[in-house]
């Protein structure tokens, strides 16, 4: 695919599965997405009582939204270390720091939290993490394994199909993509830009199966929502292409150029 979803994955996880402490506390006067207010207050909560894992694990939280990962990681690893009874509560730790280190490159690391994660407590959240991870090793095998469970645990969650399927698509397999990116595109509930990848890896699923004609409707929809974009745009170059549609070709490689350059 043209980018990675990493970022924008690790606030949708917040989202799902952030945590109870996150959702109950007040963090003080601050407005929902006040990260900077939320790590101020959190901050003077832990110098008041250095012993408030609720706080830590809120930093950890605001941190991470922030995209302050390493540091959400030394806040997470406080957290944890405290002696904390309730097992979810304690998973929601260990997979929120195995999250932080995706976004660090730090893939064994993580895969080391989430296995803690899900052997304390069973969420689709850790499997959908420890599946990025593993699609970063390039482990497709067990990074379908992996997504597999979490819609298993989630299935509302159609994300883990998308990233299955990006998983079915990189290691070949595009029928089953094309199955998970039907359902992912269905559902229709993602922005313009994240349906925009359903349709383009759909896309590039059917041509890669010698289906043309439904890779260039596929495009031509990816384009419709994300016109902005170069990448529907080459795409459908090559697949006109395929079909010797020169004239067409050329045009959308001239408007990707521009996209390109601006």
């Amino acid at each position: 695919m043209k980018k990675s979803r990493f970022l924008q994955i690790a606030g949708l996880l917040l989202t799902i599965v952030g945590g109870a402490f996150f959702v109950a506390a007040q963090n003080g006067d601050c407005a929902d997405r006040d990260y900077e207010c939320r790590i101020r207050y959190n901050r003077e909560l832990i110098r008041n009582n250095p012993n408030d894992e609720e706080a830590y694990y809120n930093l950890g939280l605001a941190l991470q939204k922030n995209q302050q990962y390493a540091e959400a990681v030394e806040a997470y690893t406080q957290y944890v270390a405290f002696n904390i009874k309730n097992k979810e509560y304690l998973s929601d730790g260990y997979r929120n720091r195995g999250n932080c280190k995706v976004q660090l490159g730090q893939l064994d690391a993580a895969i080391d939290d989430f296995n803690k994660s899900i052997r304390l407590y069973q969420n689709a959240g850790a499997y959908f993490g420890r599946g990025r991870a593993f699609m970063g090793q390039k482990n497709y095998d067990s990074c379908i394994a992996d997504f597999t469970r979490s819609i298993d645990l989630e299935p509302e969650n159609v994300e883990a199909n998308y990233n299955r399927a990006v998983c079915y698509y990189r290691s070949r397999q595009y029928e089953q993509a094309i199955e998970d990116l039907d359902r992912y595109i269905s559902v229709g509930n993602a922005s313009d830009e994240y349906l925009a990848d359903g349709y383009e890896e759909r896309g590039l699923s059917y041509f890669y199966l010698g289906r043309t004609a439904p890779a260039i409707d596929d495009f031509t929809r990816a384009i419709e929502l994300v016109p902005y974009r170069a990448s529907g745009y080459k795409y459908r170059a090559m697949a006109y292409r395929k079909i010797g549609k020169t004239s067409a070709a050329e045009a959308d490689e001239k408007k990707a150029a521009e996209l390109d350059g601006q």
